[in-house]
Parts: structure tokens; sequence; C-alpha cells
């Protein structure tokens, strides 16, 4: 081995490729820097109008979550709710009774009046039997009549009309 240093034709494939990149490098950051500089000089943009009406929506919100805190839902506990509704389902108990004795009270009354009712009233089958009856009375009234009006009729005509009809 010697201690010559390397010659060109037996450079380093390695140590060539790391020169190529450290220009690719350089290269690189002389492109960036001149974004840079271009950016610096343009105009950033202007959000104060979009800021505002961010600010604008974060204290809406803000007062509607403060009128929500107001709420007396939100400050009831279980121990509340259940005595609210306890005296709630006391309450709507207490009117279905007197509901109920109401419709009690309205059913006896027309119980008592339909009882009384029936009991003045015929039975079909009385009734029956006093259409029966009557029907025949009718009809023996008036074979009887029949039998003597016609009489009677002629007896008080004058004579001779009545030899006319006889005759």
């Amino acid at each position: 081995m010697t201690d010559d240093p390397p010659s060109e034709e037996m450079e380093d494939p390695a140590a060539d490729a790391f020169e190529r990149l450290r220009g690719e490098v350089a290269a690189t950051r002389l492109v960036m820097q001149g974004l840079a500089a271009e950016r610096a000089e343009e105009v950033a943009p202007d959000y104060s109008a979009t800021l505002a009406e961010i600010v604008q929506r974060v204290e809406r919100h803000a007062r509607a979550i403060e009128a929500l805190a107001e709420r007396p839902a939100l400050g009831l506990t279980p121990e509340t709710m259940a005595r609210q509704i306890a005296a709630a389902s006391t309450e709507i108990r207490r009117e279905d009774a007197a509901a109920l004795c109401d419709a009690r009270a309205v059913m006896e009354r027309t119980a008592a009046e339909l009882s009384q009712a029936l009991k003045s009233g015929r039975t079909a089958a009385d009734q029956r039997r006093w259409v029966i009856r009557s029907a025949v009375g009718g009809l023996v009234a008036g074979a009887a009549l029949w039998a003597i009006v016609p009489g009677l009729i002629l007896r008080a005509l004058p004579e001779s009309w009545v030899a006319m009809l006889s005759g």
C-alpha cells in the first residue's frame, strides 16, 4: 500500500455522489431563499373581517350558553324532580277520583231512572195480551153495532121509505 493520494481516475464513487448532492442542496437553498424573499415582499392577507365575524359568533354562543345555564331545568336534582313528579301525580289522582265519583253518581241515577221506567211500563207479553183483548172487544162491539144500528135506523125512517128500500 502506498500513502499517495488517489488519482482522479481512482476517485471514490461515494465521494463523487456526496459532492453532487452537496451541489444540489446548495442550489435548493438558493431557490428557497429566493422564494422566501418573494414572499416577504408580498402583502399578507387581512383577516380582520373574518376574525370579527368569529368573535361575534363566539359572543352569541356565549350568551346562548349563559341563557341555558340560567334555566331552572339545569338546576334540578333527581330528588327535586322526584318530589315534583310525586306532587303532580297526587293531584292527577285526586282529579281522577273526583271524576270517578261523578261518573258513579250519574250511573246510579240513570240506573234508578231505568228501574223506575221498567216498573211502570208493560212487559211485551202484557202488551201483546192487551192488544189481542182490545181487538177481540172491538170485533164484538162492531158486530153488535152492525146488528143493532141498521134496525134502529129502519125504525126511525118513515114507512114509505122503508117500503121503497125493501122493495
